[in-house]
């Protein structure tokens, strides 16, 4: 079980490297445009604040064309970036067949925005790594059959991580992971709140005092 920060903030992705605990980067359209208009150029910045680990890069061609240029363009990237970089791809019709040509050139692939176990079978039969399922969206839109995590995650194959995304709080990540997830994706305050526990902080004020005291 891996867990990943998401966000396009170089900050945040500084401190996640720093922190020891965050396995890489996922990042979308939406998080990209907050910090840059060029999503390209930042996520080689992404990749420099975050100098081990994946980060995932979500395609915002719509089409065919523009998706291989945007390819061509982190192509460009070093190659010890390049190696990084893992294609982020919508689970819409059109964006199967261009999964499966990256994984079959050895590109990582990660299919997105999952909600139906049958999305999960093609992205499998694209090559994909990972599947990306969003919790929270899945709660509040899509919830008359249970949680996303535990619909999709039978029919994950071996070698394909379930990650649970749009994950807005401790509770949902710890439950994810309960659920089937292979990892979590979610914000830096997320993150930051699964290390602490105020009992943890209160045994260490006792150690700190006996210490003092001894």
């Amino acid at each position: 079980m891996s867990l990943y920060l998401d966000s396009a903030d170089l900050g945040d992705a500084r401190s996640a490297a720093a922190s020891g605990i965050a396995a890489g980067i996922t990042t979308n359209p939406a998080l990209m445009s907050k910090v840059s208009a060029d999503h390209v150029t930042h996520l080689s910045a992404l990749l420099d604040a975050f100098p081990a680990g994946k980060v995932f890069y979500q395609l915002t061609a719509t089409d065919a064309d523009q998706a291989a240029q945007e390819i061509a363009a982190i192509d460009r990237l070093g190659p010890g970036d390049r190696e990084r970089v893992v294609f982020k791809l919508a689970a819409q019709p059109w964006l199967y067949a261009i999964g499966a040509q990256l994984s079959a050139a050895g590109s990582e692939v990660a299919f997105t925005a999952v909600y139906s176990p049958g999305q999960v079978l093609c992205a499998a039969q694209a090559g994909a790594r990972w599947v990306i399922g969003y919790v929270d969206r899945a709660a509040r839109l899509d919830g008359a059959d249970g949680p996303l995590v535990s619909r999709l995650a039978p029919f994950v194959p071996d070698g394909m991580v379930l990650l649970a995304a749009s994950i807005k709080s401790t509770e949902q990540a710890v439950q994810a992971v309960r659920d089937g997830a292979g990892g979590v994706t979610t914000s830096w305050t997320v993150l930051s709140s699964l290390m602490r526990h105020p009992l943890t902080d209160s045994a260490v004020d006792e150690f700190r005092a006996a210490v003092r005291g001894s």
